[in-house]
């Protein structure tokens, strides 16, 4: 596992083979669903897979670095704040997959991501990405923030790593693919109140 920001941003390297990342890309066919172009122009395609969700949680639920605070709860969507203690858990992964596909010259602009809640006592924090593919130039996840010496920082993706981040905290971009074609699967880890 590699710290990039203690409780904040992590990549998780080796979670999946290249054959692991075949066998998700294999079954979906990639046909355009509306998008503004201004914001991305990258093909997503969204699903639903509970086997999927209990077969990614099982590779990376014992290497789940966050721990959230009660800093973190006071963003809670599930139900106010007299209803939740501050105690999370972490349970799966939200079974809506969205897996992206960016060809030479596309891109997803800047953008913090939205919390999934699954009922009143479930719901996200951090947002999770497995780099399926890495035969391609440029395609980075760039993070924009003050705490970076040139105000951003770039993960490069590579083939099988995860990158985990707190959704609320972390404005970021899918920067535009120079060459090849970049494949991602993006997913959220789900987190019970206890």
């Amino acid at each position: 596992m590699e710290c990039i920001r203690e409780n904040e941003i992590y990549v998780l390297h080796n979670v999946l083979s290249k054959d692991e990342c075949l066998n998700i890309i294999k079954p979906i066919t990639f046909t355009k669903q509306y998008t503004n172009d201004a914001i991305r122009n990258n093909i997503r395609i969204m699903f639903k897979d509970d086997d999927l969700s209990s077969f990614l949680f099982e590779k990376i639920k014992n290497n789940i670095p966050f721990s959230i605070t009660n800093e973190d709860d006071s963003h809670s969507y599930v139900s106010n704040e007299k209803e939740t203690s501050s105690k999370w858990i972490p349970t799966g992964l939200n079974e809506n997959f969205r897996i992206l596909k960016y060809d030479e010259g596309t891109y997803f602009t800047s953008h913090y991501d939205a919390p999934y809640t699954r009922n009143k006592k479930e719901q996200s924090f951090v947002s999770i990405v497995f780099y399926l593919s890495d035969d391609f130039e440029g395609g980075e996840t760039r993070f924009h923030n003050s705490c970076f010496p040139d105000g951003y920082l770039d993960i490069v993706p590579k083939i099988g790593s995860a990158l985990l981040f707190k959704h609320k905290n972390w404005f970021h971009e899918g920067c535009v693919v120079k060459k090849g074609c970049k494949y991602v699967l993006r997913s959220d880890i789900v987190y019970k109140n206890e």
